[in-house]
C-alpha cells in the first residue's frame, strides 16, 4: 500500500474525529485552480485526502478531528477514492460531495484544497473504485448518520472498502468556535448535534490506512 501526500507544514490552531463532513455545503465553493506540481502516478482504488478550503465548517471538521484523535496533524477534511480510466489514464475522484456521490475530475478536486494542502493517498484495490461507482448518485448526508440511505465522504470510503472502524463522534469543546460552528450546522438541519454517535472521519481513516501492511508515504 502506498500513501502519497503533499504537506503544508502548518501547525493546527487548537485541536479535533468527526472530520466526517467532508465538504458540506455547496457554500464550500471551489476556489480558482492553483499551480501545483504534477501528482505522482495514481491507481484506481487509491484514497485521496484533502485539506479543503471551504471556510469555517472545514476548519471545524479539522479542529475537532485533531482534538479527538490527539495528533498534531495533518489537517484533513475530505476523502475520496481515485478512479483511473484504463484507456486514457485520466484520473477522477469518486466522492460524496453535495448534493450526491459523484465522479469529479482529479484537477477539479485538487483545486478545492488549500494551497500547500495535504493529499495522502493509501493504495487499496480496484474493487474499492468499483464499489464506489455502484454508489454514484446516492444523496449526500449532511446529518452524518449511519444507515439513513445517504453518504458523507468518509462513510462512502468505509462502505466501498469494507475497512476502517467508526468511532464515537465529537464536535468540539463547549464554547469553542468549532462547537459553535457545528451547533449552527445542526440547528439548520433541525436536529441536535449527534455527539457520541458512531461515525468516521478523513483523519481517522488516514491514520488507520497509514498503519496497514505495506503502506508507505510520499508527499508532493
Amino acid at each position: 500500500m502506498r500513501l502519497f501526500a503533499r504537506d503544508d507544514q502548518r501547525i493546527p490552531l487548537s485541536a479535533r474525529a468527526l472530520g466526517l463532513a467532508a465538504v458540506l455545503f455547496a457554500a464550500c465553493s471551489s476556489p480558482a485552480p492553483r499551480e501545483r506540481p504534477p501528482h505522482p502516478p495514481l491507481a484506481s482504488g487509491d484514497l485521496l485526502f484533502l485539506d479543503l478550503d471551504c471556510g469555517e465548517l472545514c476548519d471545524a471538521i479539522e479542529e475537532v478531528t485533531l482534538e479527538q484523535l490527539g495528533v498534531p496533524g495533518p489537517r484533513l477534511s475530505h476523502v475520496g477514492i481515485v478512479e483511473v480510466e484504463r484507456a486514457s489514464g485520466a484520473a477522477s475522484l469518486l466522492e460524496a460531495w453535495p448534493p450526491r456521490v459523484v465522479r469529479t475530475p482529479l484537477a477539479a478536486a485538487l483545486a478545492r484544497a488549500r494551497s500547500g494542502g495535504r493529499y495522502p493517498v493509501p493504495a487499496l484495490d480496484e474493487r474499492a473504485a468499483e464499489a464506489a461507482r455502484r454508489r454514484l448518485g446516492i444523496p449526500y448526508d449532511d446529518d452524518f448518520l449511519a444507515g439513513n440511505g445517504r453518504l458523507y465522504c468518509s462513510e462512502l470510503v468505509h462502505e466501498a472498502t469494507g475497512r476502517f472502524r467508526p468511532r464515537p463522534m465529537v464536535f468540539g469543546r463547549p464554547g469553542s468556535p468549532a462547537r459553535a460552528t457545528w451547533e449552527r450546522h445542526f440547528r439548520g438541519r433541525g436536529r441536535p448535534v449527534p455527539e457520541g454517535e458512531p461515525g468516521l472521519s478523513p483523519l481517522g481513516i488516514y491514520l488507520e490506512a497509514r498503519a496497514l501492511p505495506g503502506a508507505a508515504v510520499r508527499r508532493w
